[in-house]
């Protein structure tokens, strides 16, 4: 995720402000998928952390994921309704 103060992401240049690519994404989520479904009773309290944290990016991965979707949307409709318009 960004950081607040300066837009940046963690493993980019500071003054890189663009959002990762949805392949990137995706590419993110399955090297997280592998912890999916794990019984956590018989965890360390450092391996249930360390769970957590995995579901906690995963989670802002698929925010992240949303969030391009939306925009892909938005300029598919704004085309479309440019599109629509009878010509002047």
């Amino acid at each position: 995720m960004p950081d607040a103060d300066t837009g940046a992401r963690p493993g980019m240049g500071r003054h890189d402000t663009r959002p990762p690519s949805i392949e990137q994404l995706l590419n993110q989520l399955s090297s997280l998928e592998a912890s999916e479904n794990v019984d956590t009773s018989n965890m360390t309290e450092s391996e249930k952390m360390r769970h957590h944290q995995v579901t906690f990016a995963k989670m802002q991965i698929y925010q992240a994921l949303l969030g391009a979707v939306i925009d892909i949307v938005k300029s598919l409709a704004s085309g479309i309704e440019s599109a629509a318009r009878p010509p002047r």
